[in-house]
């Protein structure tokens, strides 16, 4: 055995369980609730889905490594954390679905088909204001903030648009004749100011919170489409419900909503009630991907590598939450 692993999430297919098994000694909650003290500090590894609230990490003398079994880690308790521990997201493991989902949010506020199907009626008159929504995006320009695992799924699932593509990114990439890598303040401005669909698919960290606010939305295009699957909170709620407001073309499609008291709402304060161009589902972007079984095996298949002795994936930067 190369250590012990307490898995607290029950998202972990028993084929990933068994896999990890064969190098650790494997803890569950179950067997944890009965024996906390002696469980705890003997476990090396944790691999969680969301936080326990119950789990007394100050117990957990032995911990090295945290596995999310979730690409964000921004609700992680990090302050409870001992700076000596490894953290890991699970990125890469939702990019086809979340990207997918991404591109059907675009072409239902392109289109305007969330608001001509919420009626029971169906009258030329009655639609007639939506010649001023809908839209095609072929030949358009895409701008994708945060081209990691979901941003470049997405510019793949768009090439039979014939779109040309800009990208956001923190450091600059191996080169692509297919995207436009832009970077720093002025990139940021220039990618909003070109693209008529904007995505976001960045993490949500100490940068990017707020990072979408009034100034940035009054340089953008007037009939410009936002795509938002990473998280409600890069976007300023109240700038954005103001310009949806004062710009009935301009449309915001969310998978996410804001966090407020521990809890993902959707329309905080009433501040999108009313509104046709704010298209929004409630985070079910990466639902699917659980039946792919890859958020289960890259979370196996990372505590295994880091248990074999190798420098884990997808490790992430404390300073940045």
């Amino acid at each position: 055995m190369s250590g012990s692993v307490l898995i607290t999430t029950d998202l972990l297919s028993q084929s990933d369980v068994s896999r990890i098994a064969q190098v650790a000694k494997v803890y569950t909650m179950q067997q944890l609730e009965k024996e906390p003290d002696s469980i705890l500090p003997q476990v090396d590894v944790l691999i969680i889905g969301r936080w326990p609230k119950s789990l007394d990490i100050k117990k957990m003398t032995s911990l090295k490594m945290v596995q999310s079994l979730f690409a964000g880690v921004d609700m992680l308790p990090f302050k409870e954390i001992p700076g000596s521990v490894i953290i890991c997201s699970n990125a890469g493991a939702y990019s086809y679905e979340v990207a997918e989902h991404a591109v059907a949010l675009m072409l239902a506020a392109a289109h305007a088909i969330c608001i001509s199907g919420s009626s029971d009626k169906f009258t030329m008159d009655e639609f007639s204001e939506l010649t001023k929504i809908s839209r095609t995006i072929y030949g358009k320009t895409a701008g994708i903030i945060g081209y990691g695992g979901i941003g470049k799924a997405f510019q793949s699932f768009l090439k039979g648009f014939n779109m040309k593509f800009l990208a956001y990114v923190r450091k600059m990439q191996t080169e692509n004749s297919e995207v436009t890598m832009l970077q720093g303040r002025d990139g940021l401005e220039s990618l909003l100011q070109q693209s008529d669909v904007i995505l976001l698919s960045i993490p949500l960290t100490k940068r990017t919170k707020g990072m979408i606010g009034k100034d940035q939305l009054n340089i953008m295009k007037e009939d410009a489409i936002i795509v938002n699957v990473a998280r409600g909170d890069i976007v300023d709620a109240k700038s954005m419900a103001e310009h949806l407001k004062k710009h009935p073309s301009f449309i915001y499609a969310s998978d996410v909503g804001w966090r407020i008291d521990n809890k993902e709402i959707g329309n905080p304060q009433g501040l999108f009630t009313g509104l046709k161009n704010y298209v929004t589902t409630p985070h079910i972007a990466g639902l699917l991907s659980s039946s792919t079984g890859r958020p289960s095996a890259y979370a196996a298949d990372n505590v295994i590598r880091f248990l074999s002795g190798k420098e884990p994936l997808n490790k992430v930067d404390r300073e940045e939450y």
